[in-house]
């Protein structure tokens, strides 16, 4: 009898593992699932420290069907190659072929089972990868697009903007890719297209005889890599609000296009970076506040912000610009920079919150206890005695008529954050970040903290990230 127990047991315990393993082997029923891609020089996604990570944390909350806790994340490979730039191998046009390839077949794998939604993730290069994969999906009747999601990160084919469709309709040298027109925003799977300002992949001048805005293009080029790892200097509570903020978005039919406005001006960060390397901060901060706000409205001369996100807009020679709009623009820009230069660094807007912050101030105290705090809190015991033989001799000279010395309570003064960043399109919206002489930040880059969401329970789970808490970002 006892040998008949343990082989009872042996072969439940072998169902209850066999059972297991089938039920991890395939996507849960119901349970949303993300194909998240890597940048150029990131083919697997999965062996990126924090990459996953960090993409569930800041991104994938943009799809409805990620923002629950049910959402399991999955690293799909592909090439990511850009020969003869960045790695070997395949061009760019080649790897994207490739990569489309791969994308499709684990979109085929996951999408419909048991009804479970899938959301589609692309950084750069795989951005590029998954709005064709769009294409070919909307395309497609068999699919249903409600059960499909993008989202898109530093998109070379963002319509207005991307570099890639900056050339459309030729062929670009080299990189081997013709740009196609823009993808359907009226149909097809819902997409929210992310861009920073002034990103080379996402954000490319319109006008590229504007030799500002190139340049500035150019000194920022690490904006671009920049979504998962140092945001823009962003802090994750602040990009997140900056994200949601309606007025960094554009609806276009089943796209939102949103853009974050960088908080520096990487031409004037490159004044202050100088300065620090040779000694001069002291000089050059100052400079470099004062310019700040009339760079900004040259550097945007480049752009064509008239134009929504979602409509082609391929390169063009001169901006169509109104001269008196202009003038306006370049005199208010200079009063800001001379008021910056004057009070020591340029004011950095702080997106609007998106939920309840923690007051800045504490609630006003009635007249007599407020009064009672400052004398107690705010006035050191060695200076109060000499304070008191002060008083004794001021109320002796009262009696005398000679003075009115009648205290008045300490009054406390509490500062809020500068308003919040408009469109990247009002150059007064957007000015700059707060500099002190000496600034030694990085260009167009703040230190900040990682801010850990709150409610971690609705936060995606993950199939196959790795155990490291780095994050990192696309070529």
């Amino acid at each position: 009898m006892p040998r008949l127990w343990r082989s009872f047991g042996s072969a439940l315990a072998l169902s209850i593992g066999v059972v297991l393993v089938a039920v991890t082997s395939v996507p849960g029923a119901h349970a949303a699932t993300a194909l998240v891609m890597g940048g150029t020089g990131q083919p697997d996604p999965n062996k990126v420290p924090g990459y996953l990570d960090a993409v569930s944390r800041l991104y994938l909350n943009q799809a409805a069907a990620c923002a629950v806790a049910t959402c399991q994340v999955h690293g799909t490979v592909t090439p990511e190659e850009f020969s003869p730039f960045f790695t070997g191998g395949m061009t760019f046009g080649d790897s994207v072929a490739t990569g489309l390839g791969m994308l499709d077949a684990d979109v085929r794998r996951y999408l419909g089972h048991d009804g479970a939604p899938l959301v589609v993730f692309g950084n750069s290069q795989s951005a590029t990868v998954a709005t064709a994969e769009k294409r070919i999906l909307a395309a497609d009747p068999t699919v249903a697009a409600d059960s499909l999601q993008f989202v898109l990160i530093g998109n070379p084919n963002r319509p207005n903007g991307g570099f890639l469709q900056r050339f459309y309709p030729i062929t670009i040298p080299v990189v081997d890719y013709l740009p196609t027109t823009s993808p359907a925003d009226t149909g097809g799977p819902v997409t929210t297209d992310i861009s920073f300002q002034y990103d080379i992949a996402s954000d490319f001048p319109t006008y590229p005889l504007n030799a500002l805005a190139m340049l500035n293009t150019l000194i920022g080029i690490g904006i671009h890599g920049s979504y998962t790892t140092t945001r823009d200097g962003y802090s994750e509570s602040d990009l997140l609000a900056a994200i949601n903020d309606p007025d960094n978005r554009q609806i276009v039919g089943n796209t939102t296009y949103v853009t974050i406005p960088t908080r520096v001006l990487p031409l004037a960060q490159a004044i202050r970076d100088t300065g620090h390397t040779l000694g001069l901060s002291a000089f050059t901060t100052p400079v470099a506040d004062l310019l700040e706000p009339t760079l900004r409205v040259l550097v945007e001369l480049g752009y064509h912000r008239t134009v929504g996100y979602g409509a082609q807009n391929s390169f063009g020679l001169i901006p169509a610009a109104n001269p008196v709009k202009v003038v306006g623009d370049l005199i208010t820009a200079a009063g800001e920079g001379i008021n910056n230069a004057v009070r020591g660094g340029t004011p950095r807007p702080a997106p609007p919150p998106v939920e309840a912050r923690v007051p800045t101030s504490s609630p006003e105290l009635p007249a007599a206890q407020r009064d009672l705090v400052t004398e107690q809190v705010a006035t050191p015991p060695a200076v109060q005695a000499t304070t008191d033989t002060a008083h004794r001799s001021e109320d002796t000279r009262d009696t005398n008529g000679t003075r009115d010395t009648k205290r008045q309570p300490a009054e406390t003064q509490s500062h809020s954050d500068a308003s919040p960043p408009g469109s990247p399109g009002d150059a007064s919206a957007r000015r700059g970040q707060d500099q002190s002489a000496g600034n030694d930040a990085q260009p167009g880059r703040a230190e900040a903290t990682a801010d850990t969401p709150a409610g971690s329970d609705s936060r995606p789970t993950h199939a196959s990230a790795p155990d490291h808490d780095a994050s990192a970002g696309a070529a």
